[in-house]
């Protein structure tokens, strides 16, 4: 059911998405190098983040993928939340902090937009961003996703967070192009 090997060339690297094995786990769990950074990928997870906990998330979880770069896990994310025939979240998404703004996030977020349109065959994809997250904000709205609802939360310290919930229509198109250089956004100075 899953694309199996989806390799890329990016330099001399090379980049393959394909679906989590048990073997993967070690890897996936070491992606996760902060409390911060645990409550945002999986906020009732426990710091640090460990195969086991993984391993039951993988129980309720569907199609988990990994990103690889020369065969190490540099990204993750998974599915959740499967409507039949009506919608499905993307979930747990994340990239190792030495391979954020890689165009690495964009890569597994597409891949799994794939997965929900054409082998689950989807109308909808979903995904939840905290407010905080200002990278996968971003990054969600060029690949097209729209906001329609919030709710309120709390991070690990007990501060208030947003947690966005966006969602795409499969014939909304992509516009994943683009950086902020690109877009022609100025830094704020105020």
């Amino acid at each position: 059911m899953l694309q199996e090997n989806n390799d890329k060339s990016k330099g001399n690297s090379v980049i393959n998405i394909r679906e989590a094995n048990k073997s993967d786990y070690k890897q996936i769990c070491q992606l996760v190098t902060s409390e911060q950074e645990l409550s945002m990928f999986f906020p009732k997870g426990r710091f640090p983040f460990s195969v086991d906990q993984l391993e039951q998330l993988a129980e309720v979880r569907h199609a988990l993928t990994v990103l690889t770069e020369n065969e190490r896990v540099v990204g993750f994310a998974d599915l959740y939340n499967l409507k039949p025939a009506a919608s499905v979240f993307i979930g747990n998404v994340i990239i190792s902090p030495e391979s954020r703004r890689r165009g690495f996030g964009k890569l597994i977020v597409n891949h799994m937009l794939e997965l929900i349109f054409r082998v689950y065959q989807l109308p909808e994809a979903r995904i939840s961003v905290f407010n905080s997250n200002t990278p996968a904000l971003l990054l969600y709205h060029r690949l097209g996703f729209v906001p329609y609802a919030m709710e309120e939360r709390c991070d690990h310290l007990g501060q208030r967070l947003v947690l966005l919930h966006l969602h795409k229509h499969r014939d909304s198109g992509t516009s994943a192009s683009g950086t902020c250089q690109d877009s022609g956004c100025r830094p704020d100075t105020r």
